[in-house]
């Protein structure tokens, strides 16, 4: 990918791609959801979506 990904784009990211395909192959979970401490990963909006579950 070239230039920044944002809050927005990669929570679109992992709801219509990772965590459908997750949900698909292994079930509903739990998961371990690894994150690097870069900005996007560290939004609030994304913490309560990943944190706290499929919503």
């Amino acid at each position: 990918m070239k230039g920044n990904l944002y809050t927005t784009a990669y929570n679109d990211i992992l709801q219509n791609c990772v965590l459908p395909t997750l949900w698909k192959r292994f079930g509903e979970g739990p998961f371990l959801f690894q994150h690097e401490n870069t900005p996007v990963h560290k939004a609030r909006s994304l913490k309560k979506r990943v944190w706290w579950g499929r919503t």
